[in-house]
């Protein structure tokens, strides 16, 4: 019987015999034997079928029944085969070809150092020396690292940022998302072409290839000519694109490396624009270029954000753009303007607006008729004036006198809108309506203040004359000096003549008590406003951000907000406790508050001073009320206390003191806020004050908040701050 179990081998019945024989001799050998000699293979045998199944081996057959007569066969048990080792396991080699690759893990930094460095110079080298023809185009891609991408990416943006005279951020971060964007697309056009790439090696390419770019941004910063920006800029991008041709050789098919190219071609241009662009829209200029302007933001309200830094020579809506153009008197106050509100954004009716310089370097009297209203009416002999910035105010006479030049004017009619003063201004003929807007528009009447905002009448298109029937004080008809006089009960408008308007002392309900006030405050101050004060706030509530809770309540802000006008109500919010709501008595003294103290520092915290979008601070229980009390300042000595408005100082003045005090008595009273440096006592009109010089600014403001209204010796005294440099 056969058997075909397998890898089992049938033994020959010679063979069997001479192999039993052989272990006979060994089982029964002496130990002091010798070893008998190997004995030489046996002849291969025809007979012998082997199984090349890599299964294990089965085991052996049982023995089979003795027959009688047979030869007894012997099974001797094989050795299964070693085991091959599997295919799929792989033996690490190193980068050499010699060997397992280095452990990073436990070789000394130096060692990784080394060899990072030592790649990011084997790279850049391809960079510096681009040749397409070199033996192996695709080692690059291979060997890609993000090390020196890191670096040239950073050095490119602190360049560029650091000759950016505005935004600088924003140009540092631009710089690293041309870069994310570019190997995006570069990695995605690869693979549509049928290459083969991953992103991290295509940030690696664009990353090397940025060397050249920043060689030359390096070399305009330091010269700052135009001719060899241009040559400098064409060559560093010339220099880029053809070093990144030999890295797309290994990417893609030869005969689609140029559409593969094209996209990093396309990036370093773009590069290359932006830097000039930028370049040009960093020059600082008297113009500055404010976006987001809603519909809802007025000419006024964006008078308030750039006069604080010095006087607007022009100012031009562009509404269909959500856009407005402004031009300073002198380049350094836009330069103050831009500096500030790059660390400050800007808020007009709780929305956010952004300042930049524009390319202007001025508005021309075309510039200023472009951009306008799309509901613009076309050229007629009407038009409509609307007055900002209004603190001095304008008759018809004084309209008469700015607008005859360009023209005889026939009718002019005033009227009060939410918008300010308006008045319309009817010429004899269109051409002279033209006239006056190109030359007028923009303009102030009056150093300062008084900006004329001209626009064509819609009343021009559909009425071919204003319908006056008066000549009085807000109508007059140059062509009809007979027409009868209206008499008024009040004037409309307070007149130069009359001296309790120029004061501020209206009826209530007068539509025009905001301007008169502001007038009374320009008197307080020498006849004009001081600088960045427009005079037509109407927003009487600020909001106070950034106190410190652990020493601020509502009595030490009412010391201080009550230097620039009298206090309503405060209320420190609960779920914000270093906020605060401060009402005011009326928008001027709020506006006063807002330019004197936003930036000032209280118990080492840098206050931030802004208008509420609340109207009024309503009363509740968690509301402090100061409506009726005798230490407002202003209830009393108005025109005084205007005068003595002004910014912390060192210096504080102290009043009302008792007749007896002494130097020592004060100084013991202020002494524990801070290091003084002088002080004096004196008197005046039969009434002690002194005068007292702290080291800093800082202190002086704390020993006002915390001790004015104080008593000293029964007597609530008095702090302000003193604009006196020293004693």
């Amino acid at each position: 019987m056969s058997h075909s179990h397998g890898d089992t081998i049938p033994l020959h019945p010679s063979s069997a015999q001479s192999d039993m024989d052989e272990i006979e001799s060994l089982i029964y050998a002496a130990p002091s034997a010798t070893v008998l000699p190997a004995r030489p293979p046996s002849p291969p045998r025809a007979s012998i079928p082997v199984s090349t199944s890599p299964a294990p081996l089965p085991a052996p057959a049982p023995p089979k029944p003795t027959l009688p007569g047979a030869s007894v066969p012997i099974f001797v048990p094989q050795a299964p085969p070693p085991a091959a080792p599997p295919a799929s396991v792989s033996v690490p080699i190193a980068s050499d070809g010699f060997g397992p690759p280095p452990n990073t893990l436990t070789e000394p930094v130096w060692d990784t150092v080394k060899r990072d460095l030592a790649r990011i110079v084997s790279n850049l080298k391809l960079v510096v020396f681009p040749n397409p023809y070199r033996e192996d185009p695709g080692k690059a891609l291979r060997d890609w690292d993000l090390w020196g991408p890191f670096f040239f990416i950073v050095f490119l943006g602190l360049t560029l940022s650091w000759s950016a005279s505005v935004k600088k951020s924003e140009v540092f971060a631009v710089a690293f998302a041309v870069l994310a964007a570019g190997a995006i697309i570069l990695t995605l056009n690869v693979l549509l072409l049928g290459g083969h790439i991953i992103f991290f090696q295509s940030l690696s390419l664009l990353g090397y290839c940025l060397f050249p770019l920043d060689v030359g941004a390096l070399v305009c910063m330091l010269k700052d000519n135009v001719i060899l920006k241009i040559i400098v800029v064409t060559v560093t991008l010339a220099w880029s694109s053809w070093a990144a041709y030999p890295f797309m050789s290994a990417a893609v098919n030869p005969r689609r490396k140029a559409l593969a190219l094209y996209p990093v071609f396309l990036m370093y241009i773009s590069v290359g624009v932006w830097w000039e662009l930028r370049g040009r829209m960093a020059e600082p200029s008297k113009v500055i270029h404010i976006r987001n302007v809603g519909h809802e933001i007025s000419e006024s309200e964006l008078l308030q954000v750039v006069q604080p830094f010095g006087t607007v020579a022009k100012l031009v809506m562009l509404r269909a753009k959500n856009q407005a153009l402004v031009q300073m008197e002198d380049l350094a106050s836009a330069v103050n303007a831009i500096q500030y509100y790059n660390t400050i954004q800007p808020s007009v009716r709780g929305r956010n607006v952004y300042l930049q310089y524009s390319s202007h370097q001025e508005l021309t009297t075309d510039q200023s008729s472009h951009g306008r209203n799309p509901d613009q009416e076309e050229p007629n002999r009407i038009l409509l004036v609307t007055i900002h910035h209004m603190i001095y105010p304008i008759t018809i006479e004084v309209l008469h006198q700015v607008f005859s030049p360009y023209g005889f004017v026939e009718k002019i009619v005033t009227f009060q809108k939410s918008a300010g003063f308006q008045s319309l201004i009817q010429y004899e003929s269109r051409q002279s309506a033209i006239q006056a807007y190109g030359a007028l528009h923009g303009r102030n009447i009056y150093d300062g203040c008084c900006q004329l905002d001209i626009q064509y009448s819609k009343y021009g298109m559909c009425l071919t004359e204003l319908q006056v029937h008066y000549n009085n004080d807000r109508s007059r008809d140059f062509t009809n000096p007979s027409l009868p006089t209206e008499q008024r009960s009040r004037s409309s408008q307070p007149s130069y003549n009359d001296p309790s308007s120029l004061f501020g002392f209206q009826q209530p309900g007068d539509p025009y008590a905001q301007m008169s006030k502001a007038a009374m405050i320009a008197a307080a101050f020498g006849g004009t406003l001081p600088p960045g004060v427009s005079g037509i706030n109407d927003r009487c509530t600020l909001v106070v951000s950034n106190l410190n809770t652990d020493k601020i309540d509502e009595d030490k802000l009412f010391n201080l907000f009550s230097i620039y006008g009298n206090i309503v109500r405060i209320k420190i919010l609960k779920n914000k406790p270093d906020h605060a709501l401060i009402q005011m008595a009326d928008g001027l003294q709020a506006e006063l508050a807002v330019h004197y103290l936003k930036g000032a520092t209280l118990f080492g915290k840098k206050l931030e001073v802004n208008y509420s979008k609340y109207p009024t601070v309503t009363p509740d229980p968690d509301a402090r009320d100061y409506s009726t009390s005798h230490l407002n300042r202003f209830n009393s000595n108005v025109v005084k206390n205007y005068r003595h408005c002004c910014a912390p100082t060192k210096m504080i003045h102290i009043s009302a003191l008792p007749q007896d005090i002494t130097e020592d008595s004060i100084l013991s009273l202020v002494g524990e806020h801070g290091t003084i440096v002088n002080s004096r006592l004196f008197e005046t009109n039969g009434k002690t004050q002194a005068l007292v010089l702290f080291e800093s600014v800082e202190e002086a403001t704390d020993a006002l908040v915390e001790k004015h209204a104080s008593k000293l010796d029964r007597t609530n005294i008095r702090i302000s701050f003193s604009q006196m440099q020293n004693i």
